[in-house]
């Protein structure tokens, strides 16, 4: 786990509205788009859905087992999600009296359509009524793929890893500045093929909170900017990470001290 190929730091993109528009009636109104559901991921998804079925039953070799039916459904409910002869809801302007059909969504974890929609919306109230107004900066810790099958084994090793990963930060940003930061976890299970990556995306402040008596006696929050980690702190920060976590794996997994090594 490199610090160069495994934790990167971006900036945050611009949270920015939908366009607005005008019904028939002009009023304006909030920009929609609807989602075209053919992808090419929904079409190779339904083109091999029964070929994938009948391997679950038959696996070619002796990997642990996966569950077919919660596969089965899930992959089902990807395939169903947007499609308007699946279900829809319709929505009447009171003012010009028109009408526009929206496809129910699945809702399913796994569907980059819908865990995109999630993640828009979470992100979008923590940035409007949680997060203070200083600038942030996205962390994202990826584990290598021999420790994701304990991960996704052993649930509650996702936590842990976060609970490191925020810790190592907090240290970081506290060495020259006394406060606590901000910080908003999320941890993602898969990747743009829906395949099995655990990984940890994390906003975090530039900089830390801390309580000050201002000149009237009252008790306020005051920021203070700490500068953006080095390369070096960061290949710091990874390290700590990865021998914390391993030792954790290694208790909790039985993961063989060769295998840590």
């Amino acid at each position: 786990m490199r610090a160069e190929e495994r934790l990167s730091v971006k900036p945050i993109p611009a949270f920015k509205p939908a366009e607005p528009g005008h019904c028939r009636g002009g009023r304006e109104t909030p920009g929609y788009r609807a989602r075209a559901p053919g992808s090419p991921l929904s079409r190779i998804v339904l083109n091999n859905l029964q070929e994938f079925g009948q391997w679950l039953k038959n696996p070619p070799d002796l990997r642990p087992p996966c569950p077919q039916s919660s596969v089965i459904s899930t992959l089902e409910k990807f395939i169903e999600c947007g499609v308007m002869r699946y279900g829809a809801v319709r929505f009447r302007c009171p003012g010009c009296g028109g009408n526009i059909f929206v496809a129910l969504s699945c809702k399913r974890r796994g569907c980059p359509n819908c865990d995109a929609k999630r993640s828009a919306i979470i992100t979008g109230q923590a940035l409007e009524r949680l997060l203070a107004f200083v600038p942030y900066r996205q962390w994202v810790l990826v584990v290598p793929k021999r420790l994701r099958y304990f991960l996704n084994h052993n649930p509650a090793l996702a936590g842990e890893l976060s609970r490191i990963f925020a810790g190592e930060i907090n240290r970081f940003l506290c060495q020259n500045a006394t406060g606590t930061p901000a910080q908003l976890h999320f941890i993602q299970r898969f990747g743009g093929a829906l395949n099995l990556h655990i990984h940890v995306h994390a906003v975090v402040s530039d900089g830390v909170f801390n309580l000050k008596m201002n000149v009237l006696g009252r008790n306020e929050v005051v920021f203070t900017p700490v500068p953006c980690p080095t390369d070096g702190q960061l290949a710091a920060i990874v390290t700590a990470v990865r021998k914390r976590f391993i030792r954790r794996v290694r208790r909790a997994c039985g993961l063989s001290q060769e295998a840590a090594e």
